[in-house]
């Protein structure tokens, strides 16, 4: 079981919030726990085994999830503002307008990338599917780099 330490590696964590250093080194052990247990019990024949990207990918789209729940109430308002069909007249009702905007060009974007898909020869619910997928771990990873500010997504 080789053992590597990357300096690069220690010397962000002096930089980075506590729980997200303990994320990093637990789930780094945790992974070299489960080579060791693999190779135990005669699983590290299995190609790819133990499936680490897929492992990374489930818990970017947890943590996707989990922010999707957390942000739920104003997630909530900006649909009713943005499907709300006023004339604007005061300059508090723009907030609506932009959401509108927002919800229109987001909407309008993913149908484009969608349609060319289709149009080059992907099955209509592939390319859904990895979009949403794809807009999901993007925004993930936005939340994160948002809130912690230095790049440990690439940490993790």
């Amino acid at each position: 079981m080789p053992v590597v330490i990357y300096p690069w590696i220690v010397g962000l964590v002096f930089f980075i919030p506590l729980d997200l250093s303990f994320s990093v080194w637990f789930f780094y052990l945790f992974a070299k726990a489960q080579r060791v247990t693999a190779s135990i019990v005669g699983w590290r024949s299995l190609p790819g085994f133990p499936y680490f990207n897929q492992q990374t990918t489930g818990g970017w789209l947890g943590l996707c999830l989990i922010a999707l729940w957390l942000t739920r109430r104003h997630l909530k308002h900006v649909f009713v503002q943005a499907l709300r069909f006023r004339v604007i007249t005061e300059p508090a009702q723009m907030e609506s307008r932009n959401y509108r905007m927002a919800l229109i060009g987001f909407l309008s974007g993913l149908s484009f990338l969608v349609i060319f898909c289709v149009a080059g020869g992907m099955s209509f619910w592939i390319a859904i599917t990895f979009f949403v997928l794809l807009v999901g771990l993007e925004t993930t990873v936005t939340r994160i780099r948002a809130e912690l500010g230095p790049p440990q997504h690439e940490l993790a």
